[in-house]
């Protein structure tokens, strides 16, 4: 964007179809044990493998989970949890490849689904994935991994359980006691635990609690300006507003200045999760004009700030205010 331009108006729209819900508990398919609970990752973290015990059945399971780094994916395992379930069986430990979490889970169990003999899972991005057992395979299930959900596998197997495609797997909901007796996946997004992180002590008023605004909050009309005076309208769409929170956002747009048609333009960009950062490229054909930039969308979601360089040598800020 030319720094020493004066165009009158510029218009940011985002089409986001994307709806907050809350996070997905699937039911367990064990018996009850001695003791139950939903053991969960930390708030920003993954579920990115397991540890635990087994021989004949899963002796004990201990979760394990990373956050998202600074580049967006998921950093080295920083979280294990306590362990549950006995201290017999050998030491099983598995993890997805770094930069993926825990996306289904596919259980199977002893007779009368008394324990837990174990489980595959796969890791997302990547669809890579193991298996959690003894390496005692007479439980296992003959017709390999994954399983779809359509099989039917007899009484010991459980259908794979699939986080939503905005989802990964943030915990377990374990039944143990001597033994684990039954397991379950737990899943979640990226917004919705960086928004519960952000949250005050519950004795804080309603209208103290901070909400941090997503990557997807820069939906909405803008009032934006350069430092040279120039007013912008730009409209911009997220393509893959659905897809698995760890991967990048892809946006495109355009933008228009009111009564200035030469110097319309069109733009295209990425989002890196988690971030609230727009990294973005653009082109105004009327003028043979290119360059890259940078929006930053503040933490309450009301304003962004930016900057970018054009032609390569041309360096500019651009800054917005919702509507």
């Amino acid at each position: 964007m030319k720094p020493r331009l004066s165009l009158s108006a510029i218009f940011l729209v985002l089409c986001v179809p994307y709806a907050v819900q809350a996070k997905t508990v699937f039911p367990g398919g064990g018996s009850s044990g001695d003791a139950s609970i939903r053991e969960e990752c930390p708030d920003n973290q993954y579920l990115v493998g397991f540890e635990g015990r087994a021989g004949s059945w899963i002796d004990q399971i201990v979760i394990i989970c990373a956050p998202v780094g600074a580049d967006g994916k998921v950093a080295k395992a920083a979280y294990q949890s306590p362990p549950r379930g006995g201290m017999t069986g050998g030491t099983v430990r598995v993890e997805c490849s770094r930069g993926s979490a825990i996306k289904s889970m596919n259980f199977y169990y002893t007779s009368g689904r008394r324990q837990v003999s174990g489980f595959n899972y796969t890791c997302d991005p990547g669809r890579s994935g193991g298996t959690f057992d003894g390496g005692d395979s007479r439980n296992r299930p003959s017709s390999g991994f994954p399983i779809a959900p359509s099989s039917d596998l007899g009484s010991n197997y459980d259908r794979e359980q699939r986080c939503a495609d905005d989802e990964v797997g943030t915990g377990l909901s374990i039944s143990y006691g001597r033994h684990v007796n039954s397991l379950a996946l737990i899943c979640d997004t990226l917004e919705r635990r960086a928004v519960a992180s952000s949250a005050t002590p519950a004795k804080a008023p309603l209208s103290t609690v901070p909400v941090l605004a997503t990557d997807l909050g820069f939906a909405g009309s803008w009032d934006t300006r350069t430092n040279q005076d120039g007013a912008f309208v730009l409209i911009l769409r997220i393509l893959n507003p659905h897809q698995f929170r760890l991967a990048d956002l892809n946006v495109t747009g355009e933008f228009i200045a009111a009564g200035q048609p030469q110097y319309n333009g069109t733009l295209t960009g990425k989002i890196r999760p988690g971030s609230r950062r727009l990294e973005y490229t653009y082109v105004q054909p009327g003028i043979s004009g290119a360059g890259t930039g940078t929006f930053v969308l503040s933490q309450d979601g009301k304003t962004f700030s930016g900057n970018g360089v054009h032609a390569g040598k041309d360096k500019f800020t651009w800054n917005g205010t919702r509507k």
